[in-house]
C-alpha cells in the first residue's frame, strides 16, 4: 500500500512538474492568440500585465501589453478597414451587438470589428462554443489588451 502511495505522489508531482515546464510561454501565447485574430505586431512588445485562470469548465486569460506606435496604427487600420468595422456610441452597444447584420462571417467564426470610445475592438466568437477572444486598441495609450475566455 505504501508503494501505491508513493508512485501515485510521484506521478503527480511528475505530470505538475510536466505541466508547468512545457505550457508556452506569455510571449507565444500571444502570438498564438493574434494569430488568431489575424493581427500582428511588428515590433517588440512588453507585457505589462497577465492573467490566466482556468478551471476544469472555464478558462480566462488576459493580457495587457505596450506596443509601439506603428504598430498601434496598423491594428487599427487592420480593423478599421474590416468589412462591417463601425463606430458605436456606449449607449448603442446593446443594439450593436444583438444586431445580426453588424457581424462578419469568416471560417464560421462570427468576428465585430468596432470603435468604441478610444479603444478599438475585434472580438471573435467560435462555434458551437462559449469562447470568446477580443482584441483591444487603446489609441491614446499604446496599450493592446487580448483577452480569450471561455465558460
Amino acid at each position: 500500500m505504501k508503494e501505491v502511495s508513493i508512485i501515485i505522489v510521484s506521478l503527480l508531482i511528475l505530470l505538475f512538474a510536466g505541466y508547468y515546464f512545457f505550457q508556452s510561454s506569455d510571449f507565444e501565447n500571444i502570438e498564438q492568440k493574434l494569430t488568431e485574430s489575424d493581427l500582428k505586431l511588428s515590433d517588440n512588445f512588453k507585457i505589462v500585465n497577465a492573467n490566466d485562470e482556468q478551471t476544469l469548465v472555464d478558462y480566462y486569460t488576459d493580457y495587457e501589453i505596450l506596443i509601439s506606435e506603428k504598430d498601434k496604427f496598423r491594428l487599427i487600420n487592420d480593423i478599421k478597414n474590416s468589412r462591417k468595422f463601425k463606430t458605436v456610441k456606449s449607449e448603442e452597444f446593446d443594439s450593436y451587438w444583438n444586431n445580426e447584420y453588424e457581424k462578419e462571417l469568416v471560417n464560421n467564426q462570427t468576428i465585430r470589428n468596432f470603435k468604441i470610445n478610444q479603444t478599438y475592438v475585434r472580438t471573435i466568437t467560435f462555434p458551437n462554443s462559449s469562447r470568446k477572444l477580443e482584441t483591444e486598441i487603446d489609441t491614446i495609450n499604446n496599450v493592446l489588451r487580448i483577452t480569450d475566455s471561455a465558460d
